[in-house]
């Protein structure tokens, strides 16, 4: 599997740029962290690598298949392809939840592909993500992190190709975070994975897009930007405050989340 950016923009109706000529590619079996701060433009490039959203100027393109509104139209061969290959989870769960149970909920992508199995891989991955009980239940009226575990087991469940994850371990349990590192590391699956979690980045994946006002800074192994503090302040992702050692008082840069 082969996913490349060329020159890739985007705009928002309103004008605002969310991102400006990024350029990347992507081989099979990576494992790419996306940081950035808030508005960078992390949740809008998981977006049009998913072909929910579509370039201003520039081209995606999968395999060699632009992502486009014409290669993704209902009913070709490539947009079915694709949308079995490449499963989304975005950033707040409930954008995803509509069905009338849990059952339903993780069933949903199945019965849309038409995949085979849809019975033992709802079963298993409610299990494995701890909502076996909770089969029968009404999406809404889940706590926060069911609700996460639910919309990662409704993504699983396809066995993507291509994992794109917006803030997986929001509202997560410890121990659910841990399996979820432990899963991103096994898998061969190609993940990209946005997250605010500096401590988690190095543990999520090997290398690292940081971005910055829509723009990429830095594409390359995570441990190596987890460690430039002025890289991290460039982006947003680390800053100077006032704290004291002992009776001193002084002022220097941080990282908060992450020790290299």
């Amino acid at each position: 599997m082969t996913l490349t950016l060329t020159d890739v923009c985007y705009a928002w109706d309103d004008g605002n740029t969310a991102l400006a000529g990024l350029s990347a590619s992507v081989a099979r079996r990576d494992k790419i962290v996306v940081l950035g701060a808030n508005g960078s433009g992390k949740s809008t490039l998981l977006m049009l690598l998913n072909g929910l959203i579509f370039p201003t100027s520039g081209a995606i393109a999968y395999e060699g298949v632009p992502l486009s509104k014409s290669t993704l139209a209902a009913g070709t061969p490539f947009a079915r392809r694709f949308r079995s290959e490449c499963a989304l989870l975005f950033q707040q769960p409930e954008a995803m939840l509509f069905n009338p149970s849990v059952s339903d909920e993780i069933a949903y992508g199945l019965r849309r592909l038409a995949l085979p199995d849809e019975a033992e891989r709802v079963a298993y991955w409610a299990s494995t993500l701890g909502l076996g009980h909770l089969l029968d239940e009404r999406p809404y009226r889940l706590s926060g992190g069911e609700k996460q575990k639910l919309a990662l087991a409704c993504v699983l469940a396809l066995k993507p190709r291509l994992l794109l994850l917006d803030e997986p371990t929001a509202n997560l349990d410890p121990m659910t975070v841990a399996w979820l590192a432990d899963y991103l590391l096994d898998t061969s699956q190609t993940v990209i994975i946005a997250t605010h979690n500096l401590s988690l980045a190095a543990e999520l994946g090997a290398r690292c897009w940081i971005l910055s006002g829509g723009r990429l800074l830095f594409d390359g192994p995570t441990t190596r930007a987890l460690a430039d503090l002025s890289l991290l302040e460039a982006a947003g992702l680390a800053h100077r405050h006032r704290h004291r050692h002992g009776p001193r008082l002084h002022r220097h840069l941080h990282g908060h989340d992450w020790n290299p």
